[in-house]
């Protein structure tokens, strides 16, 4: 197995949070269940084969072999036979909205053929990647056609990232990524200056996702985070340190995001926080 990542500089890099490559056979288990970030997410398959998206609320997506999902607050499940060979981006908070045509509203809790986004382009683009030689030169393949998209995505794209997204939107973003207490939410939306249901709106718009939604979810990223390589845990301690009302809240939220108890996540996690082997 092998994996690498790359962290693009300049405007791109403010978007970005990572590229990533990797390589490997399937695990013994056949599906993983991937649990969301609040972020969107871009992901090539490298084999000839479409990828395919089974949500938990029930059905099955056939894309092709690019697929967009954006910022979600639900999990979905995946073939694992499906990630021999893949490269992806992980967009920070509202860092696809500079490179689409469309409120990113739109795109959220689900997935999308790239195709169907942007046309031919998508299959350039993940042409151009197969191109090159090895997975690093990949990544930055992939960055130089993210960075061309910025260049030429139309009139409202022009000028600096902070042009594209919105101050307020970083500054928020930023915010709500920290959980520390019940009620941030509200008191980072007090210290913007403007109407609530103004701010709110723009937040939905470019990053997909309400800013309680976001919050809510980076708060359970935060806890996950907290329980890498930890098999016994104080879980009243860990709601209080990860910003919950109690252990009750934590239990229900959690349930509600990843579809499974805190405890059987525990059970079942692995070095990926974000991915969970399904057993049969």
């Amino acid at each position: 197995m092998a994996g690498c990542q790359y962290k693009p500089t300049g405007a791109l890099g403010a978007l970005v949070e990572c590229l990533w490559y990797w390589e490997g056979a399937p695990g013994p288990h056949l599906q993983e269940r991937l649990l969301p970030q609040a972020q969107s997410a871009l992901i090539l398959n490298l084999r000839d084969e479409p990828i395919v998206i089974y949500e938990d609320r029930g059905g099955a997506g056939f894309y092709g072999t690019a697929v967009f999902s954006g910022a979600r607050s639900n999990c979905f499940t995946i073939d694992c036979n499906q990630q021999e060979r893949v490269v992806g981006v992980q967009f920070a908070a509202g860092g696809a909205f500079p490179l689409f045509r469309m409120p990113m509203s739109e795109l959220e809790d689900a997935s999308f053929d790239m195709s169907d986004l942007w046309g031919a382009e998508a299959g350039w683009v993940r042409e151009r990647v197969l191109s090159a030689q090895t997975p690093r030169a990949m990544l930055e393949e992939l960055a130089a056609c993210l960075e061309e998209r910025l260049r030429v995505s139309g009139p409202r794209h022009k000028g600096s990232v902070s042009e594209n997204l919105h101050p307020a939107v970083v500054y928020m973003a930023g915010e709500l990524d920290i959980c520390d207490a019940p009620g941030r939410v509200h008191r980072v939306t007090e210290k913007i200056g403007m109407s609530q249901r103004r701010v709110a709106q723009l937040f939905h718009e470019q990053v997909g996702v309400s800013p309680k939604t976001f919050h809510r979810v980076r708060r359970f990223q935060h806890t996950l985070s907290r329980l890498r390589g930890v098999r016994q845990v104080d879980w009243a301690d860990l709601a209080v340190a990860c910003g919950y009302y109690d252990q009750a809240h934590l239990s229900r939220d959690f349930r509600q995001i990843a579809g499974m108890t805190p405890s059987a996540y525990l059970a079942a996690a692995t070095e990926h926080l974000n991915h969970v082997p399904l057993r049969d």
